[in-house]
């Protein structure tokens, strides 16, 4: 995730490589839409129960996820940087990667892309797998409270945002080979832990498509703000704390 080729220098920092047309704006947002309708897709789609003789297992929901952004970074890394995710464009832009207009235009491209991946996969399930109203519609466990649930979310993206985060650091340039397959890992890795107790969103876009379309409203402000949160605390601790500053 992120722009695999971007070097963090001082004479870039805040600046554009190159000037960049309409067009180039229309297929960068056309590879964040589709980071995130495979994202949404894949990963919903692991979660089906009835369509086999074994119930889904937590693990195979971990690796669905954990395999959909790694697929969605092979894909649309060299045409948008494959942030597929709103926390990672905050991240961003407050390290000065990307500036205002496209911040704007990859977050709404993200969500438009989780909304339409939801709805394919609405379109070509068994409708009485998915009327349930809460399938794949990420939720706290009854069993902690919401502001353990905001927490969560925020340290688990703030632990995928910072590592996505070094491939816009010099020092990681070339460090980044099978980027995807290490980020796929660490998001596995964070769903498998922290599943049981939020559904390890991470991801705003990935949240607000089946929010969305069942209706189901409940819990979602805690999938938007923490993860942007996260991913804010992430931008700002690796600009400040973890960058070697160019001289």
């Amino acid at each position: 995730m992120g722009e695999a080729t971007y070097e963090f220098t001082a004479e870039e920092c805040g600046s554009k490589k190159k000037e960049e047309d309409a067009l180039d704006y229309v297929r960068m947002g056309m590879g964040e839409f589709g980071c995130v309708f495979v994202i949404v897709f894949i990963s919903c789609m692991g979660c089906i129960v009835g369509l086999s003789e074994e119930a889904a297992s937590h693990l195979q929901k971990c690796i669905a996820g954990g395999l959909s952004v790694m697929t969605a970074m092979q894909i649309f890394g060299h045409i948008s940087g494959a942030h597929a995710n709103p926390a990672v464009t905050v991240s961003a832009y407050l390290m000065n990667v990307i500036d205002g207009r496209k911040a704007v235009i990859y977050i709404a491209c993200q969500v438009l892309g989780g909304i339409t991946g939801y709805a394919v996969l609405l379109f070509l399930t068994p409708k009485d797998l998915t009327m349930s109203g809460s399938h794949c519609v990420t939720s706290p466990n009854p069993k902690i409270t919401v502001t353990q649930a905001f927490l969560v979310e925020v340290v688990i993206t703030f632990i995928l945002v910072v590592a996505i985060t070094c491939c816009w650091d010099q020092r990681c340039k070339h460090n980044l080979d099978s980027f995807s397959v290490r980020i796929g890992f660490v998001v596995t890795a964070c769903a498998l832990a922290a599943g049981p107790y939020t559904g390890a969103s991470m991801n705003p876009a990935r949240s607000i498509g089946p929010a969305l379309w069942h209706k189901n409203y409940d819990y979602l402000y805690i999938y938007i703000f923490a993860p942007l949160m996260g991913g804010a605390i992430s931008g700002l601790f690796y600009k400040y704390i973890l960058l070697k500053p160019q001289y």
